[in-house]
């Protein structure tokens, strides 16, 4: 009743439940096991204009809180139900979004939570944080910006930054990444007030609506650092990996939502770095290769079909496509093949059907089809060619003159010794020997 006094409810128009009122309302409340705003229509109806305003209701034992308490939002939902000693959460509380829905358990010891980071938070004197709307739970410590703080003439101020950060500060939620290559999914807004910061720090947990964690990890100077946990809403983890200074660092893995793993590799400065692999949902390989330290790929990549089987390999360069890359139908048959220049194609591409059979080839210029390279066209109709292998004639016998038609054909050759000079084809007689130093003859 004093402190109903001291709040100025008892001079109000409509004055405030008395004691006698509210430990009623408590503990119908706890054995009716409803909601707050049902029981103060149907049995406390000339209370229900202070729904907003009942914070909490308990008993108290020399001034201090003891036993069994509950908490409420200001729209009547119930917060948070767990006991009190000396004035002390003590033991496992359970707590409730506004909506209604059940949220977490929290296990208290003299007041503090245990295993949720608060001791940490409260040795380093910052404020610890527990908002149920945006689902988050962490501490935030209050630093000066760098250099010296101003008065409003403009004159250094000796003032000391105080060690909580304010009740109207209450950040908002980070958004999880849907892929390893997205940039740091842990930001926080960061709220500020003339040179004042407000930084998160140590340990900090964030919820899904149904009360499943969605992520977890520790921040250093306002920034993600060490390992954090990704989960799906029914509780799976989605990536687990490191942070170093808000960026990716180190080993990263991705899970799909039945917990197959979906990617693994690593990460420097925010970059993929080295070998990476990436599987599809029935859990065969899905691609395979390396990234450069600039985080773009390089060398030899395989990609796969679903059931594992080959269906593209080649090279990059820069994250560029180059020299010969072939792809290949599910059954092993190849494709297609061709080369890429800066990761467009260029010159003659060929295809195939998946009988093996050559479908058609096109020839590329700076990735676009153009005309496949002129050939000699045929010769006239009537046109003598020459077909087959020709003599080649030495310089004596191409200046000799030709004889008639009617004539039989000679055949000239370099005299060797022992070796005939010539002949007529036909002709009986024996041929002649030739001096070594003799001119060809005809």
């Amino acid at each position: 009743n004093l402190a109903r006094h001291d709040l100025g409810f008892s001079k109000t128009e409509n004055r405030f439940p008395a004691k006698g009122t509210c430990l009623s309302i408590y503990s119908r409340t706890v054995n009716a096991e409803a909601p707050l705003d049902e029981i103060l229509r149907a049995n406390f109806p000339w209370c229900a204009a202070w729904e907003g305003e009942l914070k909490a209701e308990g008993p108290h034992v020399a001034d201090d809180e003891e036993g069994h308490w509950v908490e409420y939002y200001d729209n009547g939902q119930k917060l948070a139900e767990g006991e009190y000693v000396k004035g002390k959460k003590e033991g496992t509380w359970k707590t409730w979004w506004r909506s209604g829905e059940y949220w977490r358990d929290v296990e208290y010891k003299d007041g503090v939570e245990v295993g949720t980071g608060r001791s940490d938070c409260d040795a380093m004197r910052g404020e610890w944080l527990t908002e149920s709307d945006e689902r988050f739970a962490g501490c935030r410590v209050c630093r000066w910006d760098a250099g010296e703080a101003k008065a409003a003439d403009g004159a250094p101020t000796q003032e000391e930054p105080t060690s909580s950060g304010g009740d109207d500060a209450n950040g908002t939620a980070a958004t999880p990444p849907t892929a390893p290559t997205e940039k740091t999914p842990t930001d926080v807004a960061v709220e500020r007030k003339g040179d004042v910061r407000f930084e998160q720090e140590a340990h900090w947990t964030f919820w899904h609506d149904n009360g499943q964690k969605e992520k977890e990890g520790t921040f250093r100077d306002g920034e993600a650092s060490g390992r954090w946990t990704f989960w799906y809403p029914d509780g799976q983890v989605m990536f687990d990996g490191g942070f170093e200074d808000g960026q990716e660092q180190g080993p990263w893995s991705g899970y799909y939502p039945d917990g197959a793993k979906r990617f693994g590799g690593e990460y420097e400065k925010g970059k993929p770095a080295g070998a990476w692999q990436t599987w599809g949902p029935t859990g065969k390989p899905h691609s395979a290769g390396e990234y450069d330290a600039k985080g773009e790929k390089t060398g030899r990549w395989t990609y796969f079909y679903d059931d594992g089987t080959k269906k593209d390999e080649g090279e990059f360069a820069a994250d560029e496509e180059v020299g010969t890359w072939t792809s290949y139908w599910p059954n092993g048959q190849k494709k297609g093949e061709g080369a890429f220049d800066k990761g467009v194609r260029q010159g003659v591409w060929t295809w195939w059907r998946e009988t093996g059979e050559v479908w058609r080839a096109v020839r590329y210029v700076d990735g676009k089809e153009a005309p496949m390279e002129a050939e000699a066209p045929p010769p006239a109709a009537g046109t003598r060619r020459r077909m087959g292998a020709w003599p080649s004639w030495p310089p004596s016998c191409a200046t000799s003159p030709r004889p008639p038609r009617a004539a039989t054909r000679r055949v000239c050759a370099t005299r060797s010794p022992g070796s005939a000079t010539a002949w007529r084809r036909g002709s009986r007689t024996a041929p002649t020997r030739a001096s070594p130093t003799s001119a060809p003859r005809c």
